[in-house]
């Protein structure tokens, strides 16, 4: 399996080499479902965040607005978990199509 780095600075290539070996795989499908995992994943990394510094920063017993403000980032926290992983399944399953690159010296041909 080709590395989702190596995928986006090559994109062209891999859509040849898939091309070549006759294989239908939708490259901007992949890397647009790529990025909506790494922005879905950074807004996931910061709610963390926010949610670990109200615990740290809490050393008397929390105020109702606190609980109130760590409820509604608990249940964010959640959403987004659960759309990450229908996101992250599709990203797998498309990144499972992606043939490997060939090497150089193979002729390119209708069958292996």
């Amino acid at each position: 399996m080709l590395d989702i780095a190596f995928i986006r600075d090559n994109a062209s290539a891999v859509r040849e080499a898939a091309a070549n070996k006759n294989v239908d795989v939708d490259i901007d499908k992949l890397l647009d479902v790529d990025q909506q995992r790494r922005e879905l994943q950074q807004q996931l990394d910061d709610l963390r965040q926010q949610r670990n510094e109200a615990a740290t920063s809490a050393s008397k017993p929390p105020s109702a607005e606190d609980i109130e403000s760590g409820k509604k980032l608990k249940q964010a926290i959640q959403e987004l978990e659960a759309k990450n992983q229908v996101i992250e399944t599709s990203f797998r399953e498309l990144l499972e199509q992606v043939p490997n690159m060939h090497a150089d010296d193979v002729p390119i041909g209708p069958d292996e």
